[in-house]
């Protein structure tokens, strides 16, 4: 609804609480007593959802050498 709104403040606003809800809904869904595949499934299709570019903004940001890095762990 504010997205069409030019307030910068407001869009910021919104994509904070927006962040802060979701980490917030995903930490219930990791907790001992409901983790389970459904919830890491429910999730899955949360992060797809609301930031569908996600998986490609990593890929930018990781190189070769890091991930070379975690496989030695």
């Amino acid at each position: 609804m504010h997205s069409i709104d030019t307030s910068a403040i407001v869009i910021d606003q919104y994509k904070y609480q927006k962040s802060k809800l979701i980490g917030y809904f995903i930490d219930e869904l990791v907790e001992p007593d409901l983790r389970s595949p459904k919830s890491l499934l429910i999730i899955k299709i949360i992060i797809e959802k609301f930031y569908p570019n996600l998986k490609n903004d990593a890929q930018a940001d990781i190189t070769d050498n890091t991930l070379n890095e975690l496989e030695l762990f």
